[in-house]
């Protein structure tokens, strides 16, 4: 490929990989993924983890994926929840459903929310199986900002 200007060949080269060592990680741009969590063989509730904590107010979207890796015996279930901070103060919302206890089964979704400046987004998972086997479930979660 020509390039006219040696300077612009340097740029096309180099990604505009300087352009993101000039913005503070703090602030994510539109569109980039801010954070993610990933774990498998989860047998348990998860307590309060911090996924993210905002340096500038934006709008983000959580997208969750849970999926059932050994059925239980009986029964079982399990539900994300997530907490932020917004221009009103505190809130919490939760994943849409738990994924029924058959192998393969899921649950998957996006969630919108507004953090504030300087606002952490949590979340924690409610776990309850019965039977001899318990059930296992993986859970990923990807935060994006949308604005």
């Amino acid at each position: 490929m020509a390039y006219l200007n040696p300077a612009i060949k340097l740029l096309f080269n180099k990604g505009f990989a300087f352009l993101k060592a000039l913005i503070p990680s703090s602030i994510p741009l539109p569109g980039l993924t801010c954070s993610t969590y990933a774990d498998t063989a989860i047998g348990a509730s998860i307590t309060s983890k911090t996924l993210f904590t905002t340096g500038s107010k934006g709008i983000f979207k959580i997208t969750y994926y849970a999926v059932v890796t050994r059925a239980a015996t009986t029964s079982s279930s399990v539900t994300a929840a997530f907490g932020f901070t917004d221009d009103s103060g505190a809130q919490t919302t939760a994943a849409t459903a738990s994924p029924t206890n058959t192998l393969g089964n899921f649950v998957q979704g996006d969630i919108t929310v507004e953090l504030a400046a300087g606002a952490d987004l949590t979340f924690a998972t409610t776990y309850a199986s019965s039977g001899a086997t318990s059930m296992q479930h993986s859970l990923y979660i990807a935060v994006q900002r949308l604005a």
